[in-house]
């Protein structure tokens, strides 16, 4: 899958879009299984809601995850604690 340039969180040694999560569960090894992908995000983060999404997709195609997850966390002044999951694809 391709990345959107905006999108990459980290890059390989030839300046390649790699896909690193915030938390992965699977079991080590070739085989697998690879489980659950997720991606953590504070709401006062400025990066685009759309580049966890995009690189959510580009894991589960990539490693065969069988979930990704989006959850939001609420860190704004003045708002009440909260997290919710926002994209969960399966």
């Amino acid at each position: 899958m391709n990345l959107p340039e905006l999108c990459a969180n980290y890059r390989d040694e030839n300046g390649n879009a790699l896909v690193v999560p915030d938390i992965i569960v699977h079991r080590r090894g070739p085989d697998g299984p690879n489980v659950v992908v997720l991606e953590l995000k504070k709401t006062t983060n400025p990066e685009p809601r759309e580049c966890d999404i995009h690189r959510l997709h580009a894991f589960r195609q990539q490693l065969h995850y069988s979930v990704g997850t989006l959850i939001e966390c609420e860190t704004r002044s003045g708002r009440e604690p909260d997290i919710t999951i926002s994209e969960w694809f399966a």
